[in-house]
């Protein structure tokens, strides 16, 4: 979640085995559905748990005293102890505070606004492109062309499309605990008008 740059939106990189990752783009575009489409959702799956999780209070308390106890550590280290330290014979100018538990406190603010920042926008960013593989889904699926297989193995992904897309409307909103005047729902997002009838054309909903 906190590096979610590096998560499958750039070009293919190896993974440890070496075995080519496909980026999201490719997973979502490929006519492979049983594969590709299918690791594309799960993914996204994780990321929408991973960001709900973060709104959860629990986890918000543990990480607040968390963050509290790595501020109150480089506080000491910066008022008690640099100060204080014996350098022996060495000629060295004594150290003075650099407040790093305010430093400390500000990096996390801001992070943390930028990790729900980025986070939202690739939720968003990757909503659309499943809500456009839906339409070429119901495109496939109406094809008269189209083998009874692939039509079926269509309307499977149709509606688990569709599940996700119900899934991404029912997200909440992550606010960040050191600044509560900003949370995800201040990012916006232009196809949200668009999601109340994402699944009208669908022709058998299963949100």
């Amino acid at each position: 979640m906190w590096g979610l740059n590096n998560l499958r939106t750039e070009k293919e990189y190896k993974s440890k085995k070496g075995k080519p990752i496909k980026p999201m783009d490719t997973l979502i575009g490929s006519k492979n559905l049983a594969e590709d489409l299918k690791e594309a959702v799960v993914i996204y799956k994780w990321v929408l748990a991973a960001f709900k999780y973060h709104q959860d209070s629990n986890f918000v308390d543990i990480f607040k005293k968390q963050v509290l106890r790595v501020g109150n550590m480089l506080d000491a280290l910066d008022k008690s102890e640099l100060p204080n330290l014996n350098y022996g014979s060495a000629k060295l100018r004594p150290y003075t505070s650099q407040d790093l538990k305010k430093e400390w406190d500000e990096f996390i603010k801001d992070h943390t606004t930028k990790v729900i920042s980025d986070t939202t926008n690739w939720l968003i960013k990757w909503k659309k492109e499943f809500k456009a593989k839906k339409k070429d889904l119901i495109k496939l699926k109406g094809d008269k062309k189209t083998p009874k297989k692939d039509q079926d193995e269509a309307e499977r992904f149709i509606k688990v499309i569709d599940k996700l897309l119900e899934a991404f409307k029912k997200k909440g909103k992550w606010t960040n605990p050191w600044d509560d005047k900003f949370d995800s729902g201040a990012i916006s997002d232009s196809d949200s008008d668009a999601d109340s009838s994402s699944g009208s054309d669908s022709g058998s909903e299963s949100g």
